[in-house]
């Protein structure tokens, strides 16, 4: 599971990467489209998710940047990210919440994978 999100990862990473200079709010907010459906964010949790989400991506271009094509660099980088994140989304939604936004994340890599 580790290797397969670091294999996303990097895709998403190169994907953005090869985009002329990316937009950092306007990747986060197709992203909510499709969270905050399924989780049902409250308004008070939506902002601290998009935050959170807004962080991650920041950091993620930054470990991309920083790895200059050191893949082993990069998985570690991703991978602390990825803790991170997903420790600061727990402090943010419910049990289910949770659920639902890992069954959404899988399913984002899962189309990422197909291209």
């Amino acid at each position: 599971m580790k290797k397969l999100l670091f294999v996303l990862s990097v895709l998403l990473m190169t994907s953005v990467a090869a985009m002329a200079q990316p937009d950092p709010k306007q990747f986060v907010a197709m992203q909510m489209e499709r969270y905050q459906p399924e989780m049902k964010m409250t308004a008070e949790q939506t902002p601290k998710f998009e935050a959170a989400l807004l962080a991650s991506f920041e950091k993620m271009m930054k470990v991309f940047q920083d790895s200059n094509g050191d893949m082993e660099a990069m998985r570690t980088g991703m991978e602390k990210v990825n803790t991170e994140t997903t420790n600061k989304i727990k402090e943010i939604v419910s049990p289910e919440q949770l659920k639902k936004y890992e069954e959404v994340r899988a399913k984002m890599m899962e189309e990422m994978q197909q291209y």
